[in-house]
């Protein structure tokens, strides 16, 4: 898990993506990868499968703070992407449904 998070790391700083949210507010994208180092890091001290720490309170502790790191690299990355891409997300009245 903590090859594949990292694996977004990269693609999100080498792949253009931070450069998006630069543009959107720069100093951000610096942010998402402090969120996502972060992870990586919990991700890599937690030595039990996920199933088996869930069940123990320090590590299931580790893995709240995992849950953060990456709901916040995922909802600033996310907001700014697509608002740089020009795309809105949302109920829209005007459609017909």
């Amino acid at each position: 898990m903590a090859g594949n998070l990292a694996g977004v790391r990269d693609l999100f700083a080498k792949g253009g993506f931070a450069k998006v949210v630069h543009q959107e507010s720069a100093g951000v994208e610096d942010s998402v990868v402090f969120d996502l180092d972060h992870a990586i890091e919990v991700l890599r001290g937690i030595n039990k499968p996920i199933a088996d720490a869930v069940r123990n309170e320090e590590l299931r502790g580790k893995l709240e703070a995992l849950r953060i790191s990456l709901k916040a690299a995922s909802t600033t990355a996310g907001d700014m992407i697509s608002r740089g891409a020009g795309l809105t997300f949302g109920f829209n009245a005007m459609d017909g449904d």
